[in-house]
């Protein structure tokens, strides 16, 4: 999966992960957040995470899972990172506490620079659910005024910005079936430096069990998801299968 996307997932701006309920665009954020506690040496940012939540509640118990893992395939590194300590969790409900949170409260975070990576799980929950059809207008406003903001949060402490959002379906006309399309119209898309979306294919695969220092790891069934590079400017468009396991996001070959 890492050379499939040449080292890295993330680019400078705003990267969207958008996908269906159930897709993996949380677990793929929580392992994002303990990669880029990693030294650059080893492909991280050397730096913790901020995670922003508005739409249900942070998966404290997932993410202790997925450190115990993560402290094995870097054990050399595991005694000196407090995974669980370098990830700042704040709660958002509304709109207002959203913009209040990215330009204020954010940046006084982002100053003291230990923090590498922003993550918004997700910016649909609220705009989509917040807005009138007469208040369209304000909604584009104010999605314009927010991504202005995660850019220059962005560029000016060079860290990546990574929003979840949610799909809607639109029927295709010439294969006259329905596609899930992301969130939130052109005016959000105008705002994403790189769109990455996660879907569940039909195809259920069985992970082998094994053991690493008496954790398990496989012995269950799971679907295959497809992740999607639909734009990037340091990569080509592609798709590659992956999995999801007590680890986290994997690559997968058939």
């Amino acid at each position: 999966m890492d050379e499939a996307l040449r080292g890295g997932l993330l680019s400078h701006g705003i990267t969207e992960i958008s996908g269906e309920s159930s897709a993996g665009k949380t677990q793929l954020c929580l392992q994002l957040c303990l990669n880029v506690q990693l030294p650059f040496t080893h492909g991280g940012l050397d730096g913790g995470a901020a995670y922003i939540c508005t739409e249900d509640v942070f998966p404290n118990k997932r993410l202790n899972q997925m450190i115990q893992y993560f402290s094995l395939k870097v054990n050399a590194l595991s005694n000196k990172i407090q995974y669980g300590d370098n990830i700042f969790i704040e709660h958002i409900s509304d709109v207002n506490g959203l913009k209040y949170c990215i330009q204020k409260r954010l940046p006084i975070l982002l100053s003291k620079g230990d923090i590498k990576l922003v993550v918004v799980d997700s910016v649909a929950s609220l705009f989509r659910c917040e807005y009138n059809q007469k208040d369209m207008v304000q909604r584009s406003k104010d999605l314009a005024s927010m991504g202005a903001s995660l850019h220059q949060l962005s560029n000016q402490y060079n860290i990546p910005v990574v929003c979840v959002n949610q799909v809607t379906d639109s029927m295709d006309v010439k294969d006259k079936h329905r596609k899930h399309i992301p969130s939130l119209g052109l005016t959000w898309s105008n705002q994403v430096t790189t769109r990455i979306t996660l879907t569940r294919t039909n195809q259920h695969v069985t992970i082998p069990k094994h053991f690493i220092n008496n954790l398990v790891i496989g012995g269950f069934e799971t679907c295959v998801r497809d992740l999607e590079i639909i734009f990037a400017p340091h990569l080509p468009m592609f798709k590659i299968p992956c999995i999801i396991d007590q680890e986290g996001f994997k690559g997968w070959s058939c």
